[in-house]
């Protein structure tokens, strides 16, 4: 059996792996790059292979879940994890429709909820890219959540929540501005703000550097870890 490699730190040397080169492998080659090296393999393929003139499209930001799962396979080798916390985490959980929005209920309910909302996402990417995560982080950490497309729902989203007994509810925004009726809420989580947002005991603030993300880039097991950390954070509260 061979032994596993271990994981490289910045100071190391790498074999290369460079696209348009005779001695490009497909899989990636044998090595574990730091972090910081995955990431710039992803953004140099994402570059080349999907472009981007300006903000990426709601078809883009729909698709890239996928593509980075494909990229991860191509630069950075194929017997490694590269799935998605959209395809990783989700389950047993179930998925409703309701009056305000989508309800994830996880196998194994605490009695905790929370409210989610994309407010910077259009519909394909919030159904394709945002409510995957959404059902992964339910199912791992237990809660409740329902989704809503329009922030200014939030409020009766709480209330609903509330209404059916919550034990607590959380509020989970992506890109918000700054502009979310957080009061409503026990806890709070921004994940990637556009808008400074000050972390504190109920605040969890999670911002693209600290997930080796470049604008909705990132690899997979950073995807997953940022989404991991939003579910600990929420049963925690819980």
């Amino acid at each position: 059996m061979r032994k596993p490699l271990e994981q490289g730190s910045l100071d190391d040397a790498y074999p290369e792996n460079v696209q348009g080169t005779p001695e490009f492998n497909v899989g990636g080659v044998e090595r574990i790059l730091p972090e910081q090296l995955q990431m710039e393999q992803i953004v140099s393929y994402m570059e080349a292979t999907y472009p981007v003139d300006g903000e990426p499209s709601d078809t883009y930001l729909a698709r890239l879940p996928d593509r980075l799962t494909h990229a991860a396979m191509l630069m950075l080798g194929s017997a490694v994890d590269h799935t998605m916390p959209g395809v990783a985490f989700p389950g047993d959980v179930s998925a409703e429709d309701v009056e305000l929005g989508t309800l994830f209920t996880p196998s194994r309910p605490s009695g905790a909820w929370a409210v989610s909302c994309a407010p910077v996402l259009g519909p394909q990417a919030r159904e394709h890219a945002w409510r995957p995560e959404v059902a992964g982080a339910a199912e791992l950490s237990g809660v409740t959540i329902l989704d809503v497309a329009d922030a200014g729902d939030i409020p009766a989203a709480v209330e609903y929540a509330r209404a059916r007994s919550a034990a607590s509810v959380a509020l989970w925004a992506l890109g918000a501005r700054g502009d979310l009726p957080r009061a409503e809420a026990d806890s709070y989580v921004a994940t990637f703000p556009e808008a400074e947002v000050s972390a504190a005991e109920n605040v969890l603030v999670q911002r693209r550097e600290d997930y080796f993300t470049a604008g909705w880039v990132s690899t997979p097991a950073q995807a997953r870890r940022r989404v991991a950390d939003v579910a600990e954070f929420l049963r925690a509260g819980a």
